[in-house]
């Protein structure tokens, strides 16, 4: 029998509230020419505005760690 994880009702509320909270990434821009090449995200929700600054290795570790914890698609069979 498989297991499955259920979500803690606390947790996924939480997380449901930074989701609604959360600003939408809506462009990027590469800071070549240092010694890190830095990243700069940038996100808007109405009126609000924000940057994150990270860099491309901080950016390339992220990607893995969050693609590490998704359960890739089935491939749909060609038979």
């Amino acid at each position: 029998m498989s297991e499955q994880n259920e979500p803690n009702p606390k947790s996924a509320e939480a997380l449901q509230n930074r989701v609604n909270k959360a600003l939408i990434a809506d462009g990027y821009t590469l800071l070549n020419g240092g010694v890190d090449n830095i990243i700069m995200i940038r996100g808007t929700k109405g009126k609000k505005k924000g940057d994150v600054l990270m860099t491309f290795e901080g950016a390339k570790e992220m990607v893995e760690q969050l693609a590490s914890e998704t359960t890739p698609k089935e491939e749909a069979s060609n038979d």
